[in-house]
Formats: C-alpha cells, sequence, structure tokens
C-alpha cells in the first residue's frame, strides 16, 4: 500500500512505498534505457566500483555504461520533456535500494556530443539555492550543498553503524521499500536547445570510503528540450507558409534563426515547434512521431525503394513452393478477440511494415533488436530489407540468427515488443478485465544444435516467462526444453519444464491477471506452471516481449546454417480451432505428409490401460475438479485442521497414493508446484473456490464394481493398489528445482520473525553472513560490506515455503540412515547450521550418512564426504551433537 511523507515544504518531497529488490531510476524526465528499453530502467553503474576507481583512475561511461564497452546509453532519443530557461525543473526519482548518498543533475545542450565537459557547463542548482563560483559553472566546492541533494536515511538505514552521526530526517521504512522523490532544480538562465540531455548522478555514501570499498554510483540520461523563459508571447505575425504544421507555441530568440540546430527535432506528430533545419542539416524522417536534423544534404527522393525485391522471402527449403508459400500440414487456428488487438503477422508481408515500428507508435507491436543485435531498441529496418525478419501468407514470422553475429553474444537480440493497447497504456484496453488470455505457436529450428539458453517470452529483465534450453547448454541435460519463470539468465533455476521436438510446433497460452501480477502457463493444452513477474501490467503500453534474446555462455560452435525462430497465431483472446497452424515454411522434418494419419488412429486404442484400474470412480472432481481449491462447508472454509500436507508429492497421482494410504482421507487437493492436501474433516470436502494450478478431488474408498460379476467380495481388491504405491513416493521429496538457492537460508537466522534488520549484525561479520530478512515474500540475505550489515538486493530468492524446504532437508538426510536416526539427525542438524556443509546441499549430506551406519561412526569420512567445504572447521561441533 502506498503512502505519503513531506519531509521538507522546499523540498516537496514525495514517497511511495512497495517492494522492489533494484537501486533507483529516473521516472521524469524517463530516462534513455527505459524509452529505449537498452538493458534495466534502473540506474546504470558505469561498471561498477572496481572498474570506475581501477588503479586510482576515475572513469565510466558518459550515461553509465562502463568504459570499453557499447556506450548504446548514449544513443539520442526524442525528448521526454520541454523545460524553460531560468525556471524551476521538476526532475522525479524512484529508489528502491537504499545507500544513503546524494543527488546532482547536470545538462549537456548537445545531444549528439555528450562529454564531462558538456555536463560541466551546467550543473544544476536547487531551487532557491544560490552560489557563485569563479568560472560559472557551478562546479566548484562552494556549490556543493546547492548542487547536491541528500537522500533521507531509511529508519533501517539509521540505525546501522555508519550512519550513527547522522542528524538529518528519516523516513519510517526498510532498506528495500520503493519510494518516489520529487526535486525540484533551477534551469540556467539564456539556455536554448532543442536536443538537450539531464544527467542524473546518485552517489551512494554507505560503504567505506577507503580505496578497497570505493562507494556505488549510478547515472541516467533523459532527452529533454529547453526553450526560452519568460510569458508566452502571441504567435508571430507572418503568413501561414510553413505547410499545416503548427507555429511554435513560443516565438524564437532571433540569433539562430527560425529552424532547429543539427540533432534538434524538425518534425512528426504533436510536433510544435520548428519544421525546418539550420544550414547544413536536412530535416530526416526516422518515424511518424519523430524527424530529426541530421548534418548533410538531403538524399534524393527515393524514386523505387531498393528492398523491394526482398519483400517476400523465397522459401528456404522448398524453393519450388514460391512467393506464397501455402500452410505446412496442420489446422486453422483462429482467434476470438477480446480486445481490437491484432498482432497477424500476415499483415506484414510487405516486408517492411513490420520494422516501420518504433517506440511511440500505434502498431501492435515495436520491432527490436536484429542484425548485430547489439541493442534493445528500434531495429531500423535493416532486418526486414536483408530478410533476417521474414513474413509469410500463412501468417507466420520467421527470424533468421546467424552463429556470425549471435555466437558468444550476452546477450543477442533478435524480437518485438507486444503493443497490446496500440501504443496506450494497458488500462485503456484492459481495464476490467480479471484475465487477459495471450496465445501463440511457436517452432525452433536449429536450436537443438546451439548452446545459447534463449529467452522466448518475457516482461522486463525480471519477468521471465518463458524460455529455450538446448541440449548442449550446460545445464542442458542432452534435449531441448522449454522452461517456465527461470529466475535468471544462465538460467540457474526455474519453475517447470517440458522437452520439446526441434522442428516441431507448439501452442502456447499465457493468461496475465493484471490485479495481481500473477501469471498461468499452458503449452499444447496442457497446464505447464503458475507464477507471478514484479510488472505493473496496466500501466504498461509495450510488453511483453517476444523472439530472440539469447545468451551464450558456454562457447559451443553455431552451425553454419542460420537458426530460425517461427511465430504465428498471436492472438488476445480465445484461440479455438486446431491450434497451432503450422504456419511459416516447414522444413522436411515436422512429417508433412498425411499418410500417418491412420497411425494416430491406432494409438488410442491402446488405451485399455487405466481400465484395469478403478481409481476415475474413487475420485470424483468436486465443480469440475480443474483450477479448483477445495474447501469445507462452503468456499471460505479452509481450517488448517481439514488437511494434511505431502510437500513430497511430484504428481496427481502421488497426491492419490497419500490418500488411498490414510484411512481417514475424504480427498485431495493437488497444486502443479507438487503441494498435496490430503483432506481428513469429519464432512468431507463440500465446497470449492476457483484457482488456477489446483485440482480438488473427493474420494470414495468404496469403489462401483462395472464388472457385471455381482459378488460384493470384489470390494477388497483397491487395497492391494494402494498400499504398494506409497512407499516409493516420498523418494522425489528432495527435488529442490522450484527453490534452488533456498537451501542455503535452512539453519540460519530469519531476522524479520524477530523484528530485527540486518543491521543488528553491525559488529559482526559472521552473524551477518548467517542471517537473513524477509520482504514482501522475499528472501534477503544480509551482506556484510566492511562497513557494517545490510540486504542491498543483492542474491534475493523467493522462497514459497521454505520452513517445510528445510524440514524436508533434515528429513531426506534422516532417511537415509534408518539404523541410526538420531545420529543422522544430528549431523544433518549441524550442517544446516554451518554455512559451508549448507552450501554442499542434500545431494552431498546424503553421502555423509551413508559412513554413520551399522553402529560405526567415523567423524573424520563424514567430514570429508561433504566435498571442499571445509568439515574440518566443524569437527569439534560435530562430535559434541554426536
Amino acid at each position: 500500500m502506498a503512502s505519503l511523507l513531506l519531509i521538507a515544504p522546499l523540498l516537496a518531497l514525495a514517497a511511495t512505498f512497495d517492494a522492489a529488490v533494484a537501486h533507483g531510476r529516473m521516472t521524469l524526465p524517463r530516462a534513455r534505457n527505459a524509452i529505449n528499453s537498452i538493458g534495466a530502467e534502473n540506474g546504470a553503474v558505469g561498471g561498477g566500483p572496481a572498474s570506475v576507481h581501477q588503479g586510482g583512475r576515475y572513469l565510466h561511461g558518459i550515461c553509465g555504461n562502463a568504459p570499453g564497452t557499447t556506450q548504446e546509453y548514449n544513443k539520442v532519443g526524442a525528448a521526454q520533456a520541454t523545460f524553460e530557461a531560468g525556471k524551476t525543473a521538476e526532475f522525479k526519482l524512484i529508489i528502491t535500494a537504499h545507500h544513503m548518498g546524494f543527488f546532482e543533475f547536470e545538462l549537456c545542450t548537445d545531444a549528439g556530443q555528450l562529454s564531462e565537459e558538456c555536463f560541466a557547463q551546467h550543473r544544476l542548482l536547487k531551487e532557491g539555492c544560490e552560489c557563485r563560483c569563479p568560472d560559472g559553472t557551478n562546479s566548484c566546492a562552494t556549490c556543493d550543498q546547492c548542487r547536491r541533494w541528500w537522500k533521507p536515511l531509511m529508519s533501517s538505514e539509521a540505525s546501522s553503524w555508519v550512519a550513527r552521526d547522522y542528524a538529518g530526517p528519516v523516513l519510517e521504512g526498510q532498506y528495500l521499500d520503493e519510494v518516489e522523490f520529487t526535486l525540484r532544480y533551477t534551469i540556467p538562465a539564456g539556455v536554448r536547445t532543442g536536443n538537450g540531455v539531464i544527467r542524473w548522478h546518485y552517489m551512494t555514501t554507505n560503504s567505506c570510503t577507503s580505496t578497497s570499498s570505493s562507494p556505488e554510483e549510478f547515472w541516467n540520461c533523459a532527452d529533454v528540450k529547453v526553450v526560452p523563459g519568460g510569458p508566452t508571447p502571441a504567435p508571430a505575425p507572418t503568413p501561414p507558409t510553413p505547410e499545416p504544421t503548427p507555429m511554435p507555441v513560443i516565438a524564437p530568440t532571433p540569433a539562430p534563426g527560425p529552424c532547429s540546430e543539427a540533432w534538434g527535432q524538425c518534425g512528426g506528430k504533436q510536433w510544435s515547434g520548428y519544421t525546418c533545419c539550420e544550414s547544413g542539416s536536412y530535416c530526416k524522417v526516422t518515424n511518424e512521431w519523430y524527424h530529426q536534423c541530421v548534418p548533410g544534404a538531403a538524399p534524393a527522393p527515393p524514386a523505387t525503394p531498393a528492398p523491394t525485391p526482398v519483400r517476400t522471402p523465397v522459401p528456404v527449403s522448398s524453393p519450388a513452393s514460391g512467393p506464397s508459400p501455402s500452410p505446412a500440414p496442420g489446422g486453422t487456428c483462429t482467434c476470438a478477440k477480446s480486445t481490437a488487438w491484432d498482432g497477424s503477422f500476415a499483415q506484414f508481408l510487405d516486408g517492411t511494415g513490420f520494422c516501420g515500428q518504433n517506440f511511440d507508435g500505434s502498431g501492435p507491436y515495436i520491432s527490436a533488436g536484429g542484425g548485430a543485435g547489439s541493442s534493445g531498441g528500434w531495429s531500423g529496418t535493416k532486418p526486414c530489407e536483408s530478410g533476417q525478419y521474414s513474413f509469410y501468407q500463412d501468417g507466420a514470422w520467421g527470424i533468421s540468427v546467424d552463429g556470425a553475429e549471435a555466437q558468444g553474444k550476452v546477450p543477442y537480440r533478435a524480437f518485438a515488443y507486444a503493443q497490446f493497447c496500440n501504443g496506450k497504456p494497458y488500462s485503456e484496453c484492459w481495464a476490467g478485465q480479471e484475465k487477459v488470455s495471450f496465445s501463440f505457436s511457436f517452432k525452433a529450428e536449429g536450436m537443438d544444435q546451439i548452446g545459447a539458453y534463449v529467452k522466448l517470452l518475457f516482461w522486463t529483465d525480471a519477468g521471465n516467462i518463458l524460455g529455450l534450453l538446448p541440449p548442449k547448454h550446460p545445464k542442458g541435460n542432452g534435449q531441448l526444453r522449454l522452461l517456465a519463470f527461470m529466475t535468471d539468465d544462465y538460467p540457474n533455476a526455474w519453475s517447470a519444464e517440458v522437452p520439446i521436438q526441434a522442428g516441431s510446433w507448439h501452442h502456447a497460452e499465457i493468461d496475465f491477471a493484471p490485479a495481481s501480477q500473477a501469471v498461468s502457463i499452458s503449452l499444447d493444452g496442457a497446464k505447464m506452471a503458475d507464477g507471478t513477474i514484479p510488472v505493473n501490467m496496466l500501466a504498461a503500453s509495450n510488453g511483453p516481449q517476444i523472439g530472440v534474446y539469447s545468451f551464450d555462455f558456454g562457447g559451443q560452435p553455431w552451425p553454419q546454417e542460420a537458426v530460425k525462430l517461427w511465430l504465428s497465431d498471436a492472438c488476445v483472446g480465445t484461440a479455438s480451432g486446431e491450434c497451432p497452424s503450422s504456419g511459416g515454411r516447414s522444413t522436411p522434418g515436422p512429417a508433412p505428409a498425411p499418410e500417418p494419419e491412420p497411425e494416430p488412429e491406432a494409438e488410442p486404442e491402446p488405451e485399455p490401460e487405466p481400465e484395469p484400474a478403478p481409481s476415475p470412480s474413487e475420485f470424483e472432481p468436486v465443480d469440475g475438479g480443474v483450477d479448483r481449491a477445495c474447501r469445507g462447508a462452503d468456499s471460505s472454509d479452509n481450517a488448517a485442521a481439514y488437511y494434511s500436507v505431502f510437500s513430497g508429492a511430484v504428481s496427481l497421482d502421488a497426491c492419490k497414493s497419500h490418500c488411498r494410504s490414510l484411512e481417514a482421507c475424504k480427498g485431495i487437493e493437488f497444486s502443479i508446484s507438487g503441494r498435496c492436501e490430503v483432506w481428513t474433516r469429519d464432512g468431507g470436502i463440500g465446497a470449492s473456490r476457483a484457482a488456477n494450478g489446483y485440482t480438488c478431488l473427493r474420494y470414495s474408498r468404496s469403489i462401483p464394481a462395472p464388472a457385471p460379476e455381482p459378488e460384493p467380495e470384489a470390494e477388497p481388491e483397491p487395497e492391494p493398489e494402494a498400499k504398494p504405491e506409497p512407499e516409493p513416493e516420498p523418494e522425489p521429496a528432495p527435488a529442490p528445482g522450484p527453490v534452488a538457492g533456498c537451501t542455503r537460508l535452512c539453519g540460519i537466522a530469519n531476522l524479520t520473525a524477530v523484528g530485527k534488520q540486518c543491521s543488528a549484525h553491525d559488529s559482526s561479520q559472521d552473524s551477518c553472513g548467517r542471517s537473513f530478512i524477509v520482504k514482501s515474500g522475499f528472501h534477503v540475505p544480509c551482506a556484510w560490506t566492511g562497513c557494517g550489515c545490510f540486504a542491498d538486493g543483492a542474491g534475493v530468492l523467493e522462497c514459497p515455503n521454505l520452513p517445510a524446504l528445510c524440514a524436508s532437508l533434515a528429513q531426506v538426510v534422516e532417511q537415509k540412515s534408518p539404523h541410526w536416526p538420531q545420529k543422522t539427525a544430528a549431523v544433518a542438524r549441524l550442517a544446516l547450521r554451518h554455512p559451508r556443509l549448507r552450501a554442499a546441499g542434500a545431494s552431498h549430506l546424503t553421502r555423509g550418512m551413508a559412513f554413520i551406519q551399522g553402529g560405526n561412526v567415523s567423524l573424520q569420512r563424514a567430514e570429508l564426504s561433504v566435498e571442499g567445504h571445509d568439515g574440518l572447521a566443524a569437527h569439534k561441533e560435530l562430535r559434541a551433537e554426536l
């Protein structure tokens, strides 16, 4: 929930609290990396303190890129705000990880020639603050206090050792509370520019000011205009010579003349400024919203566009099929739209319409990446002109990725942003909709031959939804898999996976719940996973991103032929018919001939397998069963005493087996996360409520005999089925897949549970490293900075049921040693408390348990079995436990 804090009347500070795990960003004017979607929206770190201060130097990219890398944040964009010279400008920042420190703002009047010297000419001063420097630039130490806006401390910061002498304002909250600051600075008088840049600099002061622990710094750049100040004059009395474009609202000063300077804006929709360029430049139409003055002479009018012959790609695998390929064998997928959005790729057959879609446009997509793939911003027209992005009459988009461009890249980009409201905020076309369904078909060709992980669908860097993990990736396990809800871009963990076949079409359906940020994924008609993404969907005007966003960490060689991703059947609404349609050009692999059709008919016949098991009559769906959560007397009756939880169940059948093994079982509730509730309520399951990813079934021990034999003695037959099955089921319990990394929190201190913060361990580095806090459902390990103990957002984990996970880890260890459970449990308790032993994980611990059987305990062998994790350091403690 939001709350407003006012801490100083002159500063008009607005503060809003929310959960976050990053550092901060400039939102007014909007920063370039947010507008161009280049990486994350937050302020860039210039390579980090170790790079900025390496060898005693002070070096960073102008707008925050690391030195020696592509300076993509220097890319000139459309102005995001217009300020008046000599008047007050309002800036807005959102800080999401608090590190003390101060903010500064600077203005460079030439976006095309950014330099430290340019920014030094106009270091902005806080509203109402006056100072003078000999050179007139406000750069001297005398003006430090007028330039720097010191961030008020959160209460968690104020209690740290570093802030022991702080006497300024304190805001109630924690390190990771999201706070919006509104600041007012004065734009220097006499400045005028159509292509200026405001740079925000955040200097943190939470770490020691020594060479070994330099402070973190962050930068954002935003494109702005500065017009002459003063009252708005009447329109110039000149006749309406300039075409239909309206005259500027503010008359220009006579010195530069009535035209925009080089690199300034000279036209576009809703543009009210100059529509001509000063001598030496011409007005280039970048898109319908933005025209820019570019140095040089205007090119001759394009009488015949050169790329026209490439508009309709020639088939790669079947040249004889002509320029308009017929659909590959398959069905017809139709879309009953829930909004006006039309995402069909067939509308881009001209070959350039797709790549002409830019930010601030009204198309269904924004074309991005392509070519060298170094930018997450607008692609320009080259990917369509070169044929890398190709479109077909049967409604498919083909993305070709060449190894020469993508191999070794982290990341490589060839993708598009969806604009589900055609450039408007999603609140306008999604308003009132509890769920919005987006579906599409895809096919990956050649991805089984690479080692690069590919993000297929995601919404911001933190909102990973679907990804493709190839067999040659270090985590590939020899098969191409579709992943859901990846935790990072390696990836190290994900919540669900499905093996898929390269060269085969699949259909994905994504249900977005804007109010809860929940996302539900189905693949080829079957539920795959449920999760959440940290995205305010209704505030967005574009996203999610779809296409190829690859990370090649493994160094595997790419095939000579280009890797291809095909996309089709894009729909917001309800898809029906035969999906996927198998549009686009299928290679000879995906079974083009219809002859195998008789074979599928034979396959359904072997389904007599389920018939011997009378389980369908044992378990009855409650209110349909699927996507229903069990309840007692009514939909709100869910007392914990009604059921027992078996978190080790990895399938619905395993959950049923747990039920059969309990005499009092009345039914089950199973979640796709593997959670199994066995209901034992006296009145049974009397109701249910809607819940995606859950299944609710009533259980009846008496099985109606379908056989004609009237013998009632046949009923005992189910008993042998129930008893053998539960025994092997507990084995899968240790699988830590969806919560990889959470085991590191087992056995260390949860400070939130006792009302403390990480700063409680400012005096002990060891205690700091053995503690964590919980913020808005996220688990944040405490980290030692050299000056104190902080939760700075690094290594944030989402561990939905940490107590159960830690209990199951200890339980697994105990199960491995049935003859000596007390001694086994002792070692488990030690391992969960000792950070280095705990880091070894359950797999190493169980090896150690094998030695604690048969009556003899070998401490040294047990310690050495926990490979390389400093068993000797715990020797004395282990002996005491045993």
